[in-house]
């Protein structure tokens, strides 16, 4: 071996790892600034940081700038979170109605029970009895209908005038 060739040999068509991407001090408080709304634009966290608005849009553009966009912002949802849920407690305690159902589909959709797309409930207790299913259902209930057991139709006169219950 000659004195200018270096003891270590990287075989051919392999390339030693890339080197991680330098993130500078001014472009993590330009990405902050816009992520905490300290700066309601691009071109005011730019400014706020000293850098240009191209210059700052264009690494915007570049995948290491979006994880750390991505990385900020779950670091600020996660310090949110308590607030959220006390904010939810306080909707369910209160007395507005239609906040307080909002509320219950929010914890029931977290949970799976409804789905983002439909109002749908869907319970499985794991016990016997009945499943009933109210989509697409009016608000009278004349379109629900029971699966794994016998459907209940509702007597005439109570669908059209929204009868008792009594019999015929």
């Amino acid at each position: 071996m000659s004195e200018h060739q270096s003891d270590i040999t990287v075989p051919k068509g392999r390339r030693p790892p890339a080197k991680k991407p330098r993130i500078s001090a001014r472009m993590r408080r330009a990405v902050d600034a816009l992520i905490s709304g300290e700066a309601p634009t691009q071109k005011a966290a730019a400014e706020l940081a000293g850098l240009s608005r191209e210059h700052f849009n264009r690494e915007m553009q570049k995948p290491h700038l979006r994880a750390l966009v991505i990385q900020r912002t779950g670091e600020m949802f996660s310090t949110l979170l308590p607030k959220a849920f006390q904010a939810l407690v306080q909707v369910l305690g209160g007395d507005n109605r239609a906040a307080q159902l909002q509320g219950a589909l929010t914890v029931l959709r977290q949970f799976g029970i409804v789905s983002q797309d439909t109002a749908a409930v869907s319970v499985s207790l794991n016990a016997p009895g009945y499943v009933i299913d109210l989509s697409g259902c009016g608000g009278d209930g004349s379109r629900a209908r029971v699966i794994d057991g016998e459907l209940v139709q509702p007597a005439d006169d109570q669908r059209q005038d929204g009868g008792d219950g009594g019999d015929e």
